[in-house]
């Protein structure tokens, strides 16, 4: 087993993890602080240091578990969109780093496994398993297959432009890292994608894998209560008024077809009666 030092050198430098990349185009090693356009005294730097220092040491929380920290109020920090928007994206690119990394364990626990362990994980005592579910597993597992191989120079150059959600990595997994590359090139992935947006490239591409869950009450049900949940505790006393003729109307149109015989096919010759 690898120790912690070779386990943070490898888990913590997956694709593209270093150097990074600022707005410009420049890199940026790991612990310099981020260059913003105009980096005019040792103050700006100043702060932009404790701002990194913030976000990678744990400071947030300020210094626990022993170990020293900074707090947002304690150290002068940006004050500016100019120069705080460089660092956010630093923190949205080290959490993607996280999820291709998980990815990237899994999937070496998938494959090297013999036939059954894999599943096996999840059948031990839920103490002793991971608290996702086999599903959630699958798909990291997959996330790590087509973006975890670090070693992979196309990719690292072009990993910067990939989402940061589990949900649309795991999309874009499923078509492919040969087609993901080409898409990144034509500008269609970028890192601003959604998983939603993630999920209609995916069908667009591969539309076999689109299918469409078959009607069920209880689902229908499932989705009603949820959007009167929804509209029961974020919709304003105005939204209640703006609603209430639509939902008058579907429960009048819904009660008049219960009240309608029921047509039936008759197996013989498909043709329908009316019971009387």
């Amino acid at each position: 087993m690898k120790d912690k030092d070779e386990m943070n050198e490898e888990g913590g430098r997956e694709i593209g993890a270093s150097p990074g990349v600022d707005p410009s185009g420049e890199e940026l090693s790991n612990n310099s602080p981020v260059q913003t356009s105009s980096p005019e005294s040792e103050e700006t730097a100043k702060v932009q240091a404790n701002a990194i220092l913030l976000l990678t040491s744990g400071a947030a929380n300020g210094g626990q578990d022993g170990k020293p920290g900074i707090s947002p109020d304690s150290v002068p920090l940006p004050k500016s969109a100019e120069e705080w928007a460089p660092i956010l994206i630093m923190a949205l690119r080290a959490k993607k780093m996280t999820i291709l990394g998980l990815g990237r364990i899994f999937h070496a626990a998938k494959s090297s496994l013999a036939r059954g362990g894999w599943t096996g994980i999840w059948k031990l005592k839920k103490s002793e398993r991971p608290p996702v579910s086999k599903r959630k597993g699958d798909r990291y597992a997959l996330i790590g297959q087509e973006f975890g191989n670090a070693n992979e120079t196309t990719l690292s150059h072009l990993v910067n432009k990939l989402p940061g959600s589990a949900g649309a990595l795991y999309c874009l997994a499923m078509l492919g890292r040969q087609l993901v590359i080409e898409l990144i090139v034509d500008g269609k992935i970028h890192e601003g994608l959604t998983a939603a947006k993630a999920r209609q490239l995916l069908y667009e591409h591969r539309p076999d894998l689109k299918q469409e869950r078959p009607f069920t009450r209880d689902r229908w049900l499932a989705r009603f209560h949820t959007l009167m949940g929804v509209l029961a505790t974020e919709g304003t006393h105005e939204d209640l008024i703006a609603v209430l003729p639509d939902v008058r109307v579907a429960v009048e149109t819904m009660a008049a077809q219960t009240s309608e015989p029921v047509q039936k096919e008759t197996p013989e010759s498909g043709e329908t009666n009316n019971p009387a």
